[in-house]
């Protein structure tokens, strides 16, 4: 760290991790590296003002609940018991735990951490034989398992770990992890609180999966990842459909907002004219198009310019009737019904042309279309070419 360093301010979206420190341990592949990487407990040490206020906690609520809280008696407390029954223990303690050990590492007062000892012992003594430890604590309505108070407790074996490297946390975790893998994934993270809380449960089995490279661990495939991945997801397609990119070029129509109004999900508020040439679509009758093929020259009259021809050109023919995408398409198998005579779409590209009047979307025109075969009755009479013609 330099006096030049130090003047040197740079602003970024967001810490690079393209490369990862060799000094802490962080994120084991194939999780995404860490961002921030906490130091262990004591790097970092308190001094002036910031040491007092520790002190006074100390001398205070924290470094003295255990004297004057039912929830941390150790008579009849669950954190204590090896089948997980007690009076008391469900998330009170391991509330407060969290903090009074890091405070007594911090400060390293040995009496709380003696304290914190008894009931860091008493978690780890309470594993039972399938793995789960802790107060047994299950819901009354459908049995499933309460983890939350043992998230808790999890942060708490990490500090101990971290000041002590006592191998039976992880060997605890690891057993208790694999356990929450036999879950069935409706009996898992039930009820509100713990399954808004899970991301707390998640965090532990990174720790872990950090330390041991325990394969069995990142639980990818685990019904709440794919949950919270899928929010995610969610999440972020919403954000990038918060702008909203018109499919083509063109000019908006029939605007049905206000600026500063808000605007539901999925609600039309205008429609666009594209800024692309318009085409022409006939509707003929399918007795006229016998002999329509695309690449047919067509001539194009539209109804506001009557003395206006267009060359055009047939460019597709639809290859089902307008009344096959109708809710109630006929049926006329039956032979019961009125026979009807079906339209089928028939597009046609205008030719550019010099001087051409603005042509505008939606008119009528009529359009003739020049099959290049001579009918019947025309080679009687002599005639031309037919034609077929719509309106």
């Amino acid at each position: 760290f330099t006096a030049v360093g130090a003047d040197k301010i740079s602003v970024v979206e967001r810490p690079d991790i393209s490369r990862t420190n060799s000094f802490y341990l962080g994120n084991r592949a194939p999780l995404e590296p860490s961002r921030f990487i906490s130091l262990p407990i004591g790097a970092v040490q308190p001094r002036g003002w910031l040491q007092e206020f520790l002190h006074r906690q100390r001398d205070g609520l924290c470094g003295n609940l255990g004297e004057i809280s039912a929830w941390l008696q150790k008579e009849d407390n669950a954190w204590l018991s090896k089948d997980g029954k007690g009076k008391y223990g469900w998330e009170e303690l391991p509330y407060w735990l969290k903090g009074y050990i890091q405070l007594g590492y911090i400060l390293d007062d040995p009496k709380m951490i003696a304290e914190s000892q008894t009931w860091i012992e008493g978690a780890i003594h309470s594993q039972r034989a399938d793995g789960d430890f802790g107060p047994d604590q299950k819901f009354d309505d459908d049995g499933s398992r309460d983890f939350w108070a043992n998230m808790l407790m999890l942060f708490c074996l990490q500090t101990y770990y971290e000041h002590s490297h006592d191998q039976r946390v992880l060997d605890l975790m690891t057993k208790y992890f694999h356990f929450q893998l036999t879950v069935p994934d409706e009996k898992f993270l039930t009820h509100y609180w713990q399954k808004m809380r899970g991301g707390d449960n998640l965090y532990s089995v990174y720790w872990l999966y950090n330390l041991t490279g325990d394969p069995l661990l990142p639980v990818e495939q685990h019904a709440m990842v794919r949950d919270k991945q899928a929010a995610r997801d969610r999440a972020a397609l919403e954000l990038a459909r918060s702008t909203v990119r018109a499919p083509l070029a063109g000019i908006p129509v029939n605007v049905k907002m206000q600026l500063g109004e808000q605007v539901k999900v999925a609600t039309p508020v205008f429609g666009i004219v594209s800024a692309a040439r318009p085409w022409v679509e006939a509707n003929f009758k399918e007795t006229d198009l016998a002999h329509v093929r695309p690449g047919q020259k067509a001539t194009v009259v539209i109804d506001i310019y009557p003395d206006v021809v267009w060359e055009a050109e047939v460019e597709s023919i639809s290859p089902a009737t307008g009344a096959e995408f109708s809710i109630l398409p006929p049926q006329n198998a039956s032979g019961n019904w009125v026979k009807v005579v079906q339209r089928l779409p028939v597009r046609l590209r205008l030719t550019q042309r010099a001087n051409e009047p603005p042509l505008r979307t939606g008119v009528t025109a009529t359009v003739s279309i020049d099959t290049d075969r001579q009918s019947r009755l025309a080679s009687w009479l002599g005639s031309g070419q037919s034609l077929a013609q719509q309106r």
